[in-house]
């Protein structure tokens, strides 16, 4: 079977040869500090808010067992009154506060790190 030819030459058709440039790597620009706390601070906020609701919407709110989305999905409705499920679904409220404590305990060490 013979070879088939180079079909994306990198000469131009004229017989010249192009030289590429590689342009160097550009540093990714640093962010002041204090965009850096204003980040973090929503984070953290928008963290706890959600880790809150979601501690606490399985066990005292209405809207957990009487909405429009369980009544026309029953079973999906009996499922999520298992202590078992409330419970996971508060874990993972949990799991957001602790993730939302961590960043913001540990915010002097990623200063540097950036």
């Amino acid at each position: 079977m013979p070879q088939q030819p180079n079909l994306f030459s990198s000469s131009p058709p004229n017989g010249t040869t192009v030289h590429h440039r590689q342009a160097a790597p550009q540093r990714p620009s640093r962010l002041p500090l204090w965009l850096r706390r204003v980040e973090l601070y929503l984070y953290v906020i928008i963290r706890i808010y959600i880790g809150v609701i979601v501690i606490v919407l399985p066990w005292y709110a209405p809207l957990w067992a009487d909405n429009q989305l369980l009544n026309y999905f029953p079973r999906v409705g009996t499922f999520l009154m298992f202590g078992a499920v409330r419970g996971m679904i508060s874990g993972l409220g949990l799991l957001n506060l602790w993730i939302a404590l961590d960043e913001a305990l540990h915010f002097r060490a990623s200063i540097y790190r950036a």
